[in-house]
C-alpha cells in the first residue's frame, strides 16, 4: 500500500499487508500480519496502532468484505504520516 498513489515523486511511505484467509471468512476477522516498508519514518508503535484499528474496524465488518476497506483505512492512516513528512 503506497502512501500516495495520486504522484509518485510524493510517494515516499509504504507498508505491505498480508492476509490469511479463513474458510469462515467474512463470518470472521481475518488473520493479517503489517510489514513495515518505510521503518524510518515509522515506528512499531505506529504499527500496533494500525494492527488495532484495523482489528476493530475488521469487527465492525463481520459478515461482508472487509479487505478493500482495511487496506483503505492503512492507506489513510501512511497518508497523514506521508503528509506530515512533506
Amino acid at each position: 500500500i503506497n502512501a500516495n498513489t495520486e504522484s509518485e515523486d510524493r510517494n515516499f511511505l509504504k507498508m505491505k499487508i498480508i492476509f490469511d484467509l479463513q474458510n469462515s471468512y467474512p463470518d470472521c476477522v481475518p488473520f493479517f500480519r503489517l510489514k513495515n516498508l518505510s521503518p524510518d519514518y515509522m515506528d512499531n508503535k505506529f504499527l500496533d496502532r494500525c494492527e488495532t484499528i484495523l482489528r476493530e474496524r475488521a469487527e465492525e465488518c463481520i459478515g461482508s468484505s472487509m479487505l478493500f476497506e482495511m487496506c483503505d483505512l492503512i492507506k489513510e492512516k501512511i497518508t497523514a504520516v506521508n503528509d506530515e513528512v512533506l
